[in-house]
């Protein structure tokens, strides 16, 4: 599994759970579960799908 593949699972799975979050909350979510990711990754709308 490549990074994007495994980042897009982790937003899709936040985004589902927490309805209300944005771009800028699951960024930092992902940050606080030690990933090492970009905010813009994070907002392209390829991972959003």
């Amino acid at each position: 599994m490549d990074r994007n593949t495994a980042l897009k699972e982790k937003i899709v799975v936040l985004a589902q759970r927490h309805r209300r979050y944005g771009a800028g909350m699951i960024y930092l979510k992902l940050r606080q579960a030690g990933m090492v990711v970009n905010h813009k990754r994070v907002d392209q709308k390829k991972f959003w799908g």
